[in-house]
C-alpha cells in the first residue's frame, strides 16, 4: 500500500469516525423498520369478518378459535386478507361492532407478512367496497372475487 492510499484511508476512517460520534440512536418508539424492514403505513378498506369462520367456509380447516373472543381479519374486495395486532385501537374497532361492514382502516403493515397494527379507522358507505371482476378465460364478470364459476380460474379486478 503507497503512502498516499494509507493517507486517504486514514482520512475516510476519521470523517466516518467522527460523523458516527455525533449521532444518537432513536429511541426504541420512534424507530420505523427492524431486520425484516421498514413498517409501512396504509390505508385498506374491507370487511372486518370472523377469521375461523371464514377459513372453516372457504377451505375447511378446523379450528378451536382463539379463547373466549373471536379472532377478527379485514378482508379487501380482491380477496386478500389482513390480521391484526391486539392493541388500543384494535380494541376500539372491536367495540364499534363494525362486523361484516365495510370499514376503512389506516394501520402499519409489518414487512413480510399481512399484519396490521391498527393506528385509526372509520366507517365507509356499502358502494365505495363495490368492485367488477372479470374471467379471462370464459368472458365473464363478477361482482365478488373467488374462483370463475365456470371453469374455476381465479376472477381478476376490472380496472377502471
Amino acid at each position: 500500500m503507497t503512502r498516499r492510499t494509507f493517507g486517504r484511508r486514514q482520512t475516510l476512517a476519521t470523517a466516518a469516525a467522527s460523523l458516527l460520534a455525533g449521532a444518537r440512536p432513536l429511541p426504541a418508539q420512534e424507530r420505523r423498520g427492524g431486520e425484516l424492514g421498514d413498517l409501512k403505513d396504509v390505508k385498506l378498506q374491507g370487511r372486518l369478518v370472523d377469521l375461523g369462520q371464514l377459513l372453516a367456509r372457504k377451505y375447511g380447516a378446523r379450528t378451536n378459535g382463539a379463547g373466549p373472543e373471536k379472532q377478527w381479519a379485514l378482508v379487501l374486495p380482491e380477496g386478500q386478507l389482513y390480521t391484526f395486532i391486539d392493541n388500543d385501537r384494535y380494541r376500539q374497532l372491536l367495540a364499534a361492532k363494525l362486523f361484516d361492514k365495510p370499514v376503512e382502516i389506516e394501520a402499519h403493515l409489518f414487512p413480510r407478512s399481512q399484519v396490521l397494527e391498527v393506528t385509526a379507522f372509520r366507517s365507509i358507505p356499502e358502494d365505495t367496497l363495490r368492485r367488477r371482476f372479470y374471467c379471462n378465460v370464459c368472458a365473464i364478470h363478477f361482482d365478488e372475487f373467488g374462483p370463475c364459476v365456470c371453469c374455476g380460474e381465479e376472477v381478476q379486478p376490472v380496472k377502471g
